[in-house]
């Protein structure tokens, strides 16, 4: 009898242990809401455009005793919103935005970003620096089917069961093969490679 309390015991001990475990350290994931969105800019000599992008996550941003180990999001090219114009021209932009001299939106329909690690940012305040960054995001962009590593700080904040990431940079789209209005030499029909980047990502556990 005393073997049989003393193994009931050790079980219960066991499954408590689990219990705390499965609390202590498992991953949380944090649907994305509407409010998340990415800012975007291209340049050109003397002016600039600039839009929108909205953000879907099927998997939402994952957490892990208090700090965000994953996640992977899309941005659907269907959704770009070009901000600065209006009527026929606002179109137009957006129509060409789509096609193979940008994004071949047919072909590759989102730009992804998959977040690979997440480490302490000790950079200090700069400028294109976000306000407040703690970390350092590096994971894979893939823009027109191709994957490129790319790292950046960013503002990371969990509280109320609710979470927030925001950051800015820029990115060269010569390194995707976005290679249109390329060539500086003629600057009526020239676009700087650098599209500026500004995005926030607002979450809820679910």
């Amino acid at each position: 009898m005393k073997k049989i309390f003393n193994c009931a015991l050790l079980a219960i001990a066991l499954l408590s242990s689990c219990e705390k475990d499965e609390q202590d350290t498992g991953t949380q994931s944090y649907a994305l809401s509407d409010e998340s969105v990415l800012m975007w800019e291209g340049r050109k000599p003397g002016t600039a455009n600039y839009g929108s992008l909205d953000v879907t996550s099927t998997e939402g941003i994952l957490v892990k005793n208090g700090k965000v180990t994953g996640g992977s999001f899309s941005f659907p090219l269907s959704t770009i919103n070009v901000m600065n114009m209006t009527g026929e021209p606002k179109g137009q932009l957006e129509d060409h935005l789509k096609t193979p001299d940008f994004f071949n939106a047919a072909l590759y329909p989102a730009v992804k970003f998959e977040i690979k690690t997440i480490k302490a940012y000790t950079g200090g305040a700069a400028e294109g620096v976000t306000e407040g960054a703690n970390y350092t995001v590096t994971g894979d962009l893939t823009i027109l089917g191709l994957s490129k590593e790319i790292s950046f700080p960013a503002k990371i904040s969990i509280t109320n069961n609710k979470i927030t990431v925001a950051a800015e940079l820029e990115i060269n789209r010569f390194n995707w093969g976005m290679n249109y209005a390329s060539n500086p030499d003629e600057p009526l029909h020239y676009i700087y490679p650098e599209i500026a980047i500004d995005f926030i990502l607002e979450g809820n556990r679910k």
